[in-house]
């Protein structure tokens, strides 16, 4: 049996991708890899890449966190 070693790619998908770039980039001092398109975002991080990311659909306004979230795992 395969014993996953956790996620090798984080999504998060944002209300608004250029303010939460500049707030990963200010706060965090994370670097653009690739704008891999006009709704995506990939940081230079590793091991783990990190992406933010528009909404696929809409995002609530209010309710439970973690709701855009996207994590990939790694076998």
């Amino acid at each position: 049996m395969t014993m996953p070693i956790g996620p090798s790619f984080i999504a998060l998908q944002v209300r608004d991708l250029a303010a939460s770039a500049q707030f990963y980039k200010n706060v965090f001092g994370f670097e653009i890899e690739v704008q891999s398109s006009p709704g995506a975002i990939i940081f230079k991080t590793k091991p783990i890449a990190l992406a933010l990311r528009e909404p696929l659909r809409p995002l609530p306004e209010v309710g439970a966190l973690g709701v855009g979230m996207v994590f990939v795992d790694s076998l």
